[in-house]
């Protein structure tokens, strides 16, 4: 399944928007991330992102993982929070 703006905004995903003048573009232009378990998921820039087909990827990996399928990011998400809060719990 791909993976929408939708998809993005109703998993948590933040919203940053960058304007012209911070990035020296000639254009506004926005991506996401959300942090789960100390790790960091982005998106590349709405700029990037051809045929409305968003992906994510593990933030500063070398090379980078990119994750395209809805399910494997919403399990990948789940397993992380639950790992997390049971972590949290005494």
């Amino acid at each position: 399944m791909e993976i929408t703006e939708k998809d993005l905004k109703s998993l948590g995903f933040e919203y940053y928007e960058v304007q012209p003048e911070e990035s020296g573009d000639d254009h506004m232009w926005y991506y996401y991330t959300l942090d789960v378990c100390d790790i960091t998921f982005i998106t590349p820039a709405s700029t990037d992102i051809l045929n409305n087909e968003w992906y994510v990827e593990f933030f500063e990996s070398h090379p980078p993982k990119l994750i395209k399928d809805l399910t494997k990011l919403k399990t990948l998400i789940n397993l992380l929070n639950e790992i997390e809060n049971e972590q949290d719990t005494p």
